[in-house]
């Protein structure tokens, strides 16, 4: 009965007295196994969920942007022709991300392929990407990432996963008319990109957790924009990997200050020179 009733109230087993050392061990060593394993499984389905909402998340844009393009040409085949270029780097993109998300996988058993990669390219790859976007809010990004500046990642990830979530939050948190910047900057042998939006700026309850895929992040932007909240988690993932880390800051609008808005630090390693 003793037994019986231990089991009902949560033990996940039980040793009798006098008991053998090694006996004692060695359950309590398989339990140790078992707590370790229902970690790994429940971790490693967090991982997947959050796979799932970054491909839904990322794909968006690309799709968007033929949509939008598609819409404006209507049935006119030869204005299509101006909008070729763009069409092309659209669905580019959206087979990167599906790309991405096969090297995620793959990750588990082995790091992402690292490398020198050319940010004033990604940015201005990024920026094509989300035109349509940009546009529909009358946003202007002005960047200031000089040509010649290489950092250490990926290259998929760092454009689709990285710059377009920074960009697409900038952009969503905006007002119509206003700007986001887009800087770079040397650091003792890293890399400062800088995000900044002149938006409504988060609260510090909502700061807190921005980074916890656990908690719900996700609210509309300022034309009643959603999104899904994983970005920012998923970002920290993917700049943790390359070596880098991300912090934010931000002022609230309701604050009353002039500065209102958020910026997004990013810090990765410099790539060296004629890598």
């Amino acid at each position: 009965d003793d037994v019986i009733r231990g089991f009902s109230l949560g033990a996940a087993d039980y040793v009798s007295k006098p008991f053998w050392l090694e006996e004692l061990r060695a359950r309590v060593r398989t339990h140790l196994e078992i707590k370790l394993a229902q970690d790994t499984i429940r971790r490693k389905n967090e991982e997947q969920r959050e796979m799932l909402h970054m491909l839904c998340h990322d794909l968006a844009n690309p799709f968007t942007n033929i949509i939008s393009v598609l819409d404006v040409v209507g049935d006119d085949a030869a204005a299509i022709a101006e909008y070729v270029p763009l069409l092309k780097s659209s669905a580019r993109s959206g087979i990167e991300v599906v790309d991405l998300v096969r090297l995620m996988r793959a990750v588990e058993e082995k790091p992402l392929p690292l490398g020198p990669v050319d940010l004033a390219l990604v940015v201005a790859e990024s920026l094509g990407t989300l035109t349509s976007r940009i546009r529909e809010k009358n946003v202007r990004v002005d960047t200031g990432v000089t040509a010649g500046t290489f950092v250490i990642a990926e290259r998929v990830s760092l454009g689709n996963s990285v710059l377009n979530n920074l960009l697409t939050n900038a952009i969503k948190f905006s007002h119509p008319g206003s700007t986001v910047e887009v800087n770079a900057a040397r650091a003792e042998g890293m890399i400062r990109i800088t995000v900044r939006d002149h938006g409504v700026g988060m609260p510090p309850s909502l700061l807190a957790d921005l980074f916890d895929v656990r908690k719900t992040t996700s609210r509309p932007g300022t034309a009643g924009e959603r999104g899904t909240g994983f970005g920012m988690p998923l970002m920290r993932k993917l700049v943790t990997a390359y070596g880098g880390s991300i912090e934010v800051a931000s002022k609230e609008q309701a604050e009353g200050v002039s500065d209102h808005g958020t910026e997004v630090r990013v810090l990765l390693r410099e790539a060296p020179a004629g890598a």
